[in-house]
């Protein structure tokens, strides 16, 4: 079956769409920084029908209500889903039709070689990988100022339905027919914000791996080295605003 596409008239911008559907599942906007030819688009998902998330060896496949555990490489079985899920691409189209949006952390180099040492502690609440599968989104492209509306009707067994892709394409027009407000980006920190924050390393360490760097240059064991720590801040507010 083809995709369903429609281009569509909406007063939406990447970041009110997003704003207004952000108590949805899985929302990520991919807003072009700079709108040129080769960067000319962006793009809004929702709703997906399949999520992975990985922590070390340990990969959990969510769909349908449903969580599926195995343990293995997250790129193996990342690979193994992307091939399930594989969309011809339309010819004539310069943008993706759906596919896998989300993160890779850094701790899934140890995935790719087993001799890096990992010694800072690990944040069990942050999965080294979590991305979701998307059957539909919504392209807006800043060159010609249109928008399009892809739904491709994909199931979590691989399959594609007609009825899907109308139904989720549905669930995007009615999103974009509703009016969109304003999105501030400028909200002020509250003033005790800074007092707030905590480093998981204290100032007189971070000086000293800095001096230790500096030997180790000098010795011409390394010529580079990035030294990071940290940072935590309780926060209860909107996660767009941050």
């Amino acid at each position: 079956m083809r995709c369903w596409i429609a281009e569509v008239e909406t007063d939406h911008s990447p970041l009110t769409l997003a704003r207004q559907i952000g108590r949805e599942l899985g929302v990520i906007v991919l807003q072009s920084a700079l709108w040129g030819e080769r960067d000319r688009f962006s793009f809004v998902v929702a709703r997906p029908f399949a999520r992975l998330e990985a922590q070390g060896n340990r990969c959990c496949f969510i769909a349908g209500g449903r969580e599926f555990v195995s343990y293995g490489n997250p790129w193996g079985v990342l690979e193994e889903r992307l091939l399930r899920y594989e969309l011809l691409e339309e010819p004539d189209l310069p943008f993706p039709l759906g596919g896998v949006f989300g993160y890779w952390g850094y701790e899934l180099n140890r995935q790719l070689t087993k001799k890096l040492a990992s010694k800072a502690a690990r944040r069990p609440e942050v999965p080294d990988l979590c991305v979701g599968f998307y059957d539909s989104l919504c392209v807006f492209d800043h060159c010609l100022g249109k928008r399009w509306v892809v739904s491709t009707g994909m199931r979590a067994d691989g399959s594609r339905s007609v009825a899907v892709a109308r139904e989720r394409a549905e669930w995007w027009l009615r999103q974009l027919r509703r009016p969109a407000s304003s999105v501030s980006l400028c909200s002020d920190a509250p003033s005790d914000f800074g007092k707030k924050i905590r480093s998981n390393l204290s100032r007189e360490a971070f000086i000293e791996q800095v001096r230790r760097a500096k030997i180790f240059i000098q010795a011409g064991d390394i010529y580079q080295v990035n030294i990071s720590h940290r940072l935590d801040i309780p926060f209860d507010g909107d996660g767009f605003e941050v």
